[in-house]
């Protein structure tokens, strides 16, 4: 019953940490259908627990480790080191440690774990960087018609920075998906370096590659956005 709960309350503590994040996706009611569906697939990322590479490291080594009989005492102990070495290499750490108990077949399906969380997070990298470069064009188009619009004095600059009011969110939401992608390609290298199958190297270069693009889709979504003039404010 002990790792049961354990194993509750970690879930718990995963799904609250994902909605407080959420929040701070920033937007509010003029937001585009790209930019909503930008903030629904990082926050969809959240939900699933696969952001935080401590929180999964936590969850995957104390049930590894109550899986091969260990105390209580045991379970909280590895999550802990398992939140701290950070997501996969923490599940992996559980898997060395019980190596030598009934540890094969739990590290085994620790590795097919691993697998499955890394192929997720290669699926929802390339859905983020599909959004963003909407965002990007649906961004430039918009730029065009309030550049013009102001020239016209159709416009004043207040209702121009009004309507890029979600510049800055846009950019930071992509910059925390370039960060946990990051996260991710280390957490595979420790993964790796620890004896992973070769499986992981295909997918720890996909996440790099899907770094890769999301940082591209940054930089061509700061470019827009500096086509607006300095004196709007916009600030990117």
């Amino acid at each position: 019953m002990i790792n049961i709960k354990f194993t509750r309350i970690l879930t718990i503590s995963l799904i609250c940490a994902a909605l407080t994040a959420c929040q701070t996706t920033g937007g509010g009611a003029n937001l585009s259908v790209a930019e909503r569906q930008l903030r629904q697939t990082e926050t969809k990322r959240l939900a699933q627990g696969v952001v935080s590479g401590a929180a999964v490291g936590a969850v995957v080594t104390g049930l590894i480790t109550a899986a091969a009989g260990g105390s209580p005492e045991a379970i909280i102990r590895n999550a802990a080191i398992g939140g701290a070495v950070g997501g996969i290499g923490g599940g992996l750490y559980a898997g060395n440690v019980n190596k030598n108990s009934r540890g094969y077949a739990q590290q085994q399906q620790a590795y097919k774990g691993i697998i499955s969380q890394a192929d997720a997070n290669i699926a929802s990298y390339r859905r983020m960087a599909s959004a963003a470069n909407q965002v990007r064009a649906d961004e430039a188009r918009k730029i065009s018609r309030l550049n013009a619009q102001l020239r016209q004095g159709a416009i004043t600059k207040a209702q121009y920075r009004s309507e890029l009011s979600s510049a800055r969110a846009n950019i930071r939401l992509i910059e925390r998906q370039i960060n946990n992608a990051q996260a991710d390609v280390a957490s595979l290298n420790t993964a790796i370096q620890n004896g992973a199958p070769g499986g992981l190297v295909s997918r720890r270069n996909q996440l790099q590659a899907q770094k890769n693009l999301l940082v591209q889709r940054r930089d061509a979504l700061k470019n827009v956005y500096r086509r607006a003039p300095d004196s709007v404010g916009v600030g990117i």
